[in-house]
């Protein structure tokens, strides 16, 4: 027990780490396809879109262990931050799976069916940008509960349970 009481946080961390380098990796891996010229518009989008399917699915596979293993280690301990992050990567990985479900199923199916230049299509791809940003700004407070409530736990005296 000590062994996985140790072993979570650490886990929890990475998890919450690698989901978090997700996110930037796509924002910053997508200005890079539009804004450096390398690729023609036309080449740009579609690889654009890859990259948001793969890392979507990436994110949403990160967001349930997080969520699985934040439920473990709240077993051991049940303090507000520990619940905070609990709840908040919770709420991430609804944004990100209801995200990937409603907002960016639709774009596809929009980009597939050649309407990348409707109102609609910019509406959605609008309202993924700010679901993107929630999620980020979500996760980025489950990071922060995180770490408050390791530090609790670092400074209060361990107590068997």
């Amino acid at each position: 027990m000590r062994l996985l009481r140790a072993l979570l946080p650490v886990l929890i961390g990475l998890l919450l780490a690698l989901w978090l380098g997700g996110l930037v990796h796509q924002l910053l891996s997508v200005m890079v396809i539009f804004n450096s010229g390398v690729l023609p518009r036309e080449q740009a989008a579609p690889t654009a879109a890859k990259l948001f399917y793969v890392t979507e699915r990436v994110v949403i596979g990160l967001g349930v262990a997080s969520v699985l293993l934040t439920i473990a280690w709240r077993l051991f301990a049940c303090d507000g931050f520990r619940k905070a992050t609990l709840w908040l990567t919770l709420a991430a990985l609804l944004i990100a799976a209801g995200s990937t479900v409603f907002i960016s199923s639709r774009i596809d199916a929009m980009r597939e069916a050649g309407q990348t230049q409707t109102p609609e299509f910019k509406r959605a791809h609008g309202l993924s940008n700010v679901v993107y940003l929630t999620q980020t700004a979500t996760l980025l407070a489950a990071l922060s509960t995180f770490v408050i409530a390791l530090r609790r736990e670092q400074d209060a005296p361990l107590v068997p349970h």
